[in-house]
């Protein structure tokens, strides 16, 4: 039996559906979402890392494109299992070697960019049909709640922190704090715009005013396009109280993995929520009390 730990949490759910995959997979998600961890852990002849440059890092030393080349496909050739984190970084004639080398040994891509993930596995790609796709998520409640039910007596908190735990990041301040909750804004301030920032600079999408207008406006219960509209032309965001204009704009945040749409029981008609509640938090905070640009007090935190 294969036991995955994120520091201290077993992530069964992801496991069971990775023991599904087949021999050639691409892993997918967000970033910081715990996907290199969960590989690592699975066990791999060869790891590659490319770097935003297109610099190719195996442990401590860097190689060129065609030692890397010519080392990955001679260790598929031997039935090895090959790991390319940020396989999209690589020059695009890479996949089409892979196309003419065929399935051979277990090779697992991992990417942290949505679109191009896409265009991995669209029609037009050279590699289409060789991979099974595993997207991963923030870790499920379901795994927090197993993991931790041993070691936390209150139920209240248990839910509690079955809800923000979900982001890896998270554990280890969990674990070192004396007060988790005490402790969250200012890890929420520090990294949540930082890590936003990541996003949408793997996507190569710009972080603009709009977006965060619409990111505090989700989080603030303005959940419809119309009441974000509202929101945002009320800011002199948008030049019209026009849903229109907005919608462009939640169609990236949903394809990059911020938002997620969830349509309305009977009716055509959507929602749009954070996929994060932590981000979710930091949104609401920055809304309420305009945390980003002061500090936040203990009971406004507390009041949340």
């Amino acid at each position: 039996m294969i036991i995955l730990i994120v520091v201290s949490i077993i992530r069964f759910s992801d496991l069971e559906r990775f023991r599904n995959t087949g021999r050639w997979t691409l892993v997918y998600g967000r970033r910081k979402v715990g996907k290199s961890y969960f590989i690592r852990s699975m066990g791999y002849d060869r790891y590659y890392f490319i770097g935003r440059s297109g610099t190719i890092f195996e442990d401590d030393s860097t190689l060129s494109y065609e030692a890397f080349k010519r080392e990955a496909i001679q260790c598929l050739e031997r039935d090895e299992t090959v790991v390319i984190d940020e396989i999209q970084r690589l020059p695009g004639e890479f996949l089409d070697l892979l196309h003419k080398t065929g399935v051979r040994g277990r090779l697992i891509a991992i990417s942290s960019t949505l679109w191009l993930t896409k265009e991995l596995m669209g029609k037009s790609s050279p590699v289409l049909g060789l991979f099974s796709d595993f997207k991963m998520g923030l870790i499920d409640e379901r795994d927090i709640l197993k993991n931790l039910r041993g070691r936390v007596g209150d139920k209240k908190k248990l839910v509690e922190y079955s809800i923000f735990l979900r982001e890896p990041w998270l554990i280890p301040i969990w674990e070192k704090a004396e007060n988790f909750f005490r402790a969250l804004p200012s890890t929420a301030k520090l990294t949540v715009p930082s890590l936003i920032g990541e996003i949408f600079t793997e996507e190569e999408r710009t972080y603009s005013r709009i977006y965060d207008g619409i990111l505090k406006a989700v989080a603030h219960g303005k959940q419809v396009s119309t009441e974000i509209a509202s929101q945002l032309y009320s800011l002199r965001l948008i030049p019209a109280q026009d849903p229109s204009l907005v919608h462009p704009y939640l169609k990236i945040l949903e394809g990059i993995g911020i938002l997620e749409r969830v349509k309305l029981h009977g009716r055509n008609k959507y929602y749009y929520r954070h996929s994060s509640p932590v981000i979710d938090y930091y949104y609401y905070l920055d809304a309420k009390y305009g945390i980003s640009e002061r500090e936040i007090q203990e009971d406004q935190a507390e009041n949340v």
